[in-house]
This record gives structure tokens, sequence and C-alpha cells, in this order.
């Protein structure tokens, strides 16, 4: 997504697919899964998992999931398509392939969250510092500007959120700032 203040332009750029949201900038609560404090939701294109795997230290390290969506792991024949799974239903393929290639008996898999690179976006342009950040499902804009150090003084009276699909959207800063936009 882009979100963009003219006539010095902010610009947020994502390549997820949620859509920013005015209003507070109150994040939710993070759920911590084995080891890691993001927040428990689906796994995407690019994304960075750590495994945990019952005897198999060749298995128990952190992957790259690749640009389609699947994870390539050593020992296994084929790759597992891991996009759009719980890390906990993830893990449960795994396993089940390690059983199904009979390289174990009886795995335990553990899946956790590294990082969700798939859904970051850039806030630039009329900020205070320019940034690129994760949207971990519940981000809003003022969430986005704040975490930018917010608006420069010379900043115009608009937000322009652009979606990678190529949809634009005008958001007013006053009203934003009121209060007035909380969707």
């Amino acid at each position: 997504m882009a979100l963009m203040v003219g006539p010095a332009l902010l610009t947020i750029a994502a390549a997820g697919q949620s859509l920013l949201q005015a209003g507070p900038a109150s994040p939710g609560s993070p759920v911590t899964i084995e080891g890691s404090n993001l927040p428990f939701q689906p796994i995407g294109a690019s994304d960075l998992v750590r495994l945990g795997v019952s005897a198999s230290p060749e298995l128990s390290q952190v992957f790259r999931v690749d640009l389609r969506g699947n994870l390539n792991l050593p020992l296994l024949r084929a790759p597992i398509s891991a996009k759009g799974l719980m890390p906990n239903v993830l893990g449960d393929e795994i396993a089940a392939s390690l059983r199904a290639q009979h390289l174990l008996v009886n795995p335990i898999v553990v899946v956790s969250v590294v990082e969700y690179a798939g859904r970051g976006f850039t806030v630039s342009g009329a900020v205070r510092t320019p940034i690129t950040v994760q949207d971990l499902g519940n981000l809003r804009v003022l969430a986005a500007l704040a975490q930018a150090g917010g608006l420069l003084p010379g900043a115009g009276p608009e937000i322009i959120v652009e979606q990678a699909n190529g949809t634009t959207q005008r958001l007013s800063v006053r009203k934003l700032f009121d209060g007035l936009r909380p969707s």
C-alpha cells in the first residue's frame, strides 16, 4: 500500500493484503507462541519460520518460505505448501510428511513465525523518519504515522492510501486526527 500526504507526499507502500485503517493507534496484544511474540496468523510467501523437530537437528532451524508459498526442507522429497496455513497446521503437515517418507516414526514438530516478511509496507514522504513496517493484521494509519515519527509541519491536507492492486483511497488529515474517520 502507499500512503501519501500531499503536497509533500507521505507514502505507505505495502505488499501485504490487509487494508490500513484510520483510527486509534492501539495495537492488539500479540500472542506468544514457542518463543515468538508475533500474532498467530496464516503464513505467507517469504515469511521466516523456525522449526523445532524432535530428534532432527537438520530440520530444527530457521527456514524462509519461498515466493510461491512453499517450504523446501532438507530430507523431504517435495516442498510443503505453507502459504495460508497457521503455524500449528504447518507443523502437522511437516510431521505427516516425515512419517509418510519413513524419516521419523513419531515426530513432534513445532513451528513459529520469526518474521512476517510479506506484510511489510513503507511510510515515506512528509514524515520525520521514513520507515518500513510489518503490518501484523491490525495496524492503523495513525499507528503507522506514529512509527514514522509523525507528520512534518509542511505535510499536505490529505493522505492517499495506495494498495498493491492499484486502488487508492484519500483520507483527510484533519478528519483522521479529529477521529472522524474511525474506519
